[in-house]
This record gives structure tokens, C-alpha cells and sequence, in this order.
């Protein structure tokens, strides 16, 4: 926010100062999953993981649980595990 004052005695001198405006950060975790089954009965699944003023780590943090859950909501069959 910029704020001009005119100080001194004739008014000639103008003072500028600034002050930064503090934004509040919002988080938010967008995650997609997609979930279809096969002609034989078998699942398949695929997901996304977008997150907003969250960290990198946090961001693959929270893939990594979901594909966790993924994983054992939906396991593959045995012999073909992802």
C-alpha cells in the first residue's frame, strides 16, 4: 500500500512510504481418481495429485498415500502388482 504525505513547511517535500501487504496463503489438495473395471473383472485405476501453497514433499506426500490406499482397495492380481 503506498501512502504519500507532504511534509515540511511549504508543503514542498512529499513523502512516499510504502507498506507490503500481507496475502493470505490458502492451501488446497485437489486429488483425482479414476477407477474402471476390465472386461475380465480386474480394476484399474489412475490418479492425480495437485496441490496449491503446499510444498513439493507435501504435494508427493500425499500422491504417495493415496496410491497407497489405491493399492489396497484394488490389488492387482498376484504376479502383476504395479
Amino acid at each position: 500500500m503506498l501512502k504519500e504525505t507532504n511534509v515540511g513547511t511549504g508543503g514542498h517535500e512529499t513523502l512516499i512510504s510504502w507498506s507490503p501487504k500481507v496475502l493470505d496463503v490458502q492451501r488446497s489438495l485437489r486429488l483425482r481418481v479414476g477407477v474402471s473395471q476390465t472386461s475380465t473383472g480386474k480394476y484399474a485405476w489412475d490418479c492425480t495429485a495437485e496441490g496449491e501453497g503446499m510444498t513439493r514433499e507435501e504435494v508427493l506426500a500425499e500422491s504417495d498415500a493415496l496410491v497407497a490406499a489405491l493399492k489396497s482397495r484394488y490389488p492387482a492380481p498376484e504376479g502383476k502388482e504395479k
